[in-house]
Parts: C-alpha cells; sequence; structure tokens
C-alpha cells in the first residue's frame, strides 16, 4: 500500500477541522479513531476531544501519540463503535456524566460505512456538528440519508482525491443538527 502524500492528508484534515469550526471550548467526539489522526489535531482546537477505536493497539498508540505531543485532553475509549457508544453515551444529553455534552462529532467509518446502530446512536447524541469522512460514496450517500431523514441537514461536501489515477475518493461531508 502506498502511503499518502502528506499534503493531501493534510488537506484532508484541514477540510475537516473547516467542516467543524471549532472555537476552542468544545468537547468533540471521534468515532473510528485509529491511531488519533483526527482526535489529537481536534484536541488541539478544543476543550477536549474523546476518541472511540475498535483495536486496542490502536488505542494504545494514540496514547502514546498524544503524550509525545503533549496533548493532554484527548482520551480513547477502546471497543467497537456500536458497544461503546451504547455504554458510555446512554442517556447522554441527560446525565451530565463522561458521555454527556458532545458539541460535535466526526466519524470516519471503513468502506462498509456506519452500521444503523451507530447512526441510531449519532442521533440520540445531538451534536450540533457533525462531519462523517468517506472512502465510498455508495455508503456516504446511504449513511447521510438515515441521518437527515431525522435530526441532520447536509451543508456541504467536499470530495478529497488522496488516490490520483484511481477511481478512489475520500469525502468530507459537513452536517448540523437541525431538530
Amino acid at each position: 500500500m502506498v502511503p499518502w502524500p502528506a499534503p493531501v492528508a493534510e488537506r484532508l484534515l484541514d477540510v475537516a477541522l473547516e467542516a467543524l469550526a471549532l472555537g476552542g471550548q468544545e468537547r468533540v467526539l471521534d468515532v473510528y479513531a485509529g491511531t488519533g489522526t483526527f482526535t489529537l489535531p481536534l484536541a488541539k482546537r478544543a476543550a477536549e476531544a474523546i476518541g472511540i477505536e475498535s483495536s486496542e493497539i490502536a488505542v494504545r498508540d494514540a496514547e502514546r501519540n498524544a503524550a509525545r505531543n503533549g496533548i493532554q485532553n484527548a482520551r480513547f475509549w477502546a471497543g467497537e463503535a456500536l458497544e461503546v457508544m451504547g455504554a458510555r453515551l446512554q442517556g447522554a444529553g441527560a446525565t451530565g456524566g463522561e458521555g454527556s455534552g458532545f458539541d460535535a462529532a466526526l466519524v470516519d467509518p471503513p468502506r462498509a460505512g456506519l452500521h444503523p446502530g451507530v447512526i441510531r446512536r449519532l442521533v440520540e447524541l445531538g451534536a450540533p456538528k457533525l462531519v462523517y469522512i468517506s472512502c465510498n460514496p455508495s455508503t456516504l450517500g446511504r449513511d447521510l440519508g438515515l441521518l437527515c431523514e431525522s435530526r441532520y441537514a447536509v451543508d456541504w461536501i467536499q470530495p478529497v482525491d488522496m488516490f490520483p489515477h484511481t477511481p478512489h475518493i475520500e469525502c468530507v461531508a459537513a452536517l448540523r443538527r437541525i431538530a
């Protein structure tokens, strides 16, 4: 696998950060966080960033990356997104616990897109801003349709060609809560 050219990866991050338009006081959730690729830059621009990642190895790497970069306001929850969101975000709007009060969420799911249960949890969470990063326009369209049926509207979608001369494209979708 050929690594992403740094300027293109930075462009993807810039577009995601533009979509979130963080002011420094927000609490941000990053679902499918990996090693903190988005979580750590989000933490630099927010009061707190929490990443959810299924790979415990990736979570350990993300925690090391945060420590190496002096980022103290990033935390990572290990486990499958649906399960972690169910356990930690249940009743998020009302409980005032660790899973409450997110101002923004970012999702960067695998090619298969979001599990319907994760979509349901995101809708329940009701963050005012939601950014969806996708490597599959088909699943992006399907998932945006489900998100927009109940609580969100799409403001814009920006493609980022990270894989020139191939049919593959990354897209960043900026959504806002409307209900």
